[in-house]
């Protein structure tokens, strides 16, 4: 899975597929890391969901 522009996979330990998901406009962090090429819970189609739709900025803190 490729990220959006304002988002990055900060490296998670065991594998490089793993990431931690970082939106850079707010500076939100995921404490689970996620595997952007695997299968549930945490594979790619969760991180999908998470930053096509999950992930709300609180205005104050949002440069976008």
């Amino acid at each position: 899975m490729r990220l959006p522009s304002d988002w990055e996979g900060e490296g998670g330990g065991y594998s490089p597929h793993l990431v931690h998901l970082v939106h850079t406009p707010c500076g939100f962090r995921t404490a689970m890391v996620y595997d952007l090429w695997g299968r549930p819970p945490f594979g790619e189609q969760a991180a999908r969901a998470l930053v096509y739709g999950g992930h709300e900025c609180d205005p104050d803190d949002c440069s976008t």
